[in-house]
């Protein structure tokens, strides 16, 4: 009996289809390959690969967010193992490690995810041409909820790689499509967050999975299954629809956690400094210095920093 599922969203990006099943296909696990693609020549190459312990299913295109938050929680729900991972066309898994984040779930009922180390290669005229591994998770691991989130937030390391509990990530995308979320840095933020408030997640020193570095396009960058943007700061203090998004989020969170909504702000008070901070910077490092623009910002970021007790956010959070 299989025990856990390896997930693989796919938008395009055929490039790398072909080597990703070359390289992470292993009896002992099942895939969900669910495509929201807009052509066909995924579906093309996948069926070249037919095999039992493979379950293809054609989604509509990724059009946005909100479609692709659709076709994660429509996969997670076919989803019968009681274990499942993310994973990305362009990146690899290490079986080795899998079985034993498997093993370490098996063996604790308290935890709900096992991270082990994400490693980072690029890619150069088909070759590999490095390899790095990433700081592991240790710091978020093994200790209270609050604590956990207020050490993600203060030093942001995402667990959208980790090996899950089914029923959590199901969870965790029921309150994303219930909410209509449409921001892919808020659904990378809040996977995360809403991991942790669901129980303690285990960590191991061995590597899980190895991402790349630099795609070989720019479409194929563009067309990654989760699309974040680099730099999404000024959404914090201008753009209404991602702090509605952002209050209701909390407010999950708050039930979750069982404490006052106001406790959940004063943990991610320090997102929204960092983004006058980030935006402070971008504008002073731009080739087009923009000094009306950097002006604003800093004055913003002070009148916050100064102005706002630790209950409160923005203004316009109620």
């Amino acid at each position: 009996m299989h025990k856990l599922t390896i997930l693989l969203p796919l938008k395009d990006r055929h490039i790398y289809t072909e080597r990703w099943l070359r390289f992470n296909l292993h009896d002992d696990f099942l895939y969900f390959i669910a495509d929201g693609s807009f052509g066909d020549e995924n579906e093309k190459i996948i069926k070249q690969w037919s095999r039992k312990n493979i379950l293809y299913k054609k989604f509509n295109p990724d059009k946005n967010i909100l479609t692709y938050i659709d076709k994660m929680k429509s996969s997670l729900d076919e989803i019968k193992t009681p274990y499942v991972i993310n994973a990305d066309n362009d990146d690899f898994l290490s079986r080795a490690t899998l079985m034993k984040l498997i093993s370490e779930l098996e063996s604790s009922e308290d935890l709900v995810a096992v991270q082990g180390r994400i490693a980072f290669f690029s890619e150069k005229n088909s070759r590999f041409v490095s390899f790095k591994r990433h700081k592991d998770h240790q710091h978020l691991c093994n200790i209270t909820e609050l604590d956990a989130l207020r050490e993600l937030v203060s030093n942001f390391n995402p667990f959208w790689y980790a090996l899950t509990r089914t029923e959590v990530q199901q969870n965790i995308f029921s309150i994303f499509e219930r909410i209509k979320l449409d921001n892919a840095y808020l659904a990378e933020i809040f996977q995360s967050a809403f991991l942790l408030t669901y129980g303690k997640v285990g960590c191991n020193s061995n590597i899980s999975y190895a991402r790349q570095s630099n795609p070989t396009t720019s479409n194929a960058q563009n067309d990654s299954s989760l699309s974040i943007e680099e730099n999404p700061q000024l959404d914090f203090i201008l753009d209404q629809n991602f702090l509605d998004k952002f209050n209701l989020l909390c407010d999950e969170l708050s039930i979750l956690l069982m404490v006052d909504r106001k406790e959940v702000f004063k943990l991610f008070r320090s997102l929204y400094l960092l983004a006058f901070q980030n935006s402070e910077k971008s504008y002073k490092f731009n080739e087009l210095i923009d000094e009306i623009g950097l002006r604003i910002i800093t004055k913003l970021k002070n009148y916050f920093e100064n102005s706002l007790d630790e209950n409160q956010l923005l203004l316009k959070i109620n």
